[in-house]
């Protein structure tokens, strides 16, 4: 299964003011979340209780 992945105006915004080779870095690790939005290895953030 494949999932969209949504991104925000400000967050592409902030993407496409990086360099081109860290943006290209990070867009590949983006489009890999769509197949596996839960890779090995990571773990769910937890907040305070309030």
């Amino acid at each position: 299964m494949t999932y969209t992945i949504l991104t925000p105006k400000a967050v592409q915004k902030q993407l496409d003011a990086l360099p081109s080779d860290v943006y290209d870095r990070i867009a590949v690790k983006i489009l890999q979340l769509a197949e596996n939005p839960r890779p090995d290895g990571v773990v769910k953030l937890k907040g305070a209780d309030n």
